[in-house]
């Protein structure tokens, strides 16, 4: 059952890197890459239901890995995104997953929430062009970050603006448009 989820994870980074390559990187996601990933979101929470999160010990790294990778693109489905949460923090907790997978999904999710993230790991663009994180305190980020193996935010930022150099597409064109497509979107999608 859990052999297939690599291969999905695969499919779905390939779509991504078709996407970023055609510079549509913030036009929205083509509706062919969103109903591949609730495909994907409905397989993990059919195998999660039958086994329970893949546990290290019992299914190995890349399965937990991708498992994770799956999950955290669940955005289209808030609530089972939520499940594959409480999931993954409870493997967590035993030692049987990543704990920088865990704060990269609960970061994921408050930023879907609009909420401010823990280490700040999912950036937002700014109405005057900066990228920046939604966080609390980027202090308190950048030491958590520092734990869990993330360079800061001030580091992620740049790398993430050299990254979009070397894409097609740079950052959105529209910045107040981007981010009101994904409130927007956010919303329809039931966050």
């Amino acid at each position: 059952m859990w052999e297939e989820i690599t291969s999905r994870v695969q499919r779905e980074k390939q779509f991504w890197h078709e996407i970023t390559e055609s510079g549509k990187r913030y036009e929205g996601a083509e509706s062919r890459f969103k109903d591949l990933r609730a495909e994907n979101t409905v397989y993990l929470y059919q195998c999660v239901e039958a086994t329970g999160w893949p546990c290290i010990s019992k299914f190995g790294t890349e399965i937990n890995e991708a498992a994770y990778l799956v999950a955290r693109a669940s955005i289209q489905h808030p609530q089972k995104m939520k499940y594959f949460l409480a999931k993954l923090s409870a493997s967590v907790d035993k030692q049987e997953s990543n704990p920088a997978n865990l704060a990269a999904f609960a970061d994921c999710v408050k930023y879907y929430e609009g909420k401010p993230q823990i280490c700040g790991l999912f950036l937002e663009w700014a109405l005057s062009g900066e990228l920046y994180a939604n966080v609390v305190c980027v202090d308190q980020a950048n030491i958590k970050r520092k734990e869990l193996g993330f360079p800061s935010i001030q580091e992620a930022v740049q790398a993430h603006l050299k990254e979009l150099q070397s894409n097609p597409g740079g950052k959105p064109k529209d910045i107040a448009a981007h981010n009101k497509m994904h409130r927007e979107w956010a919303k329809a999608a039931g966050w």
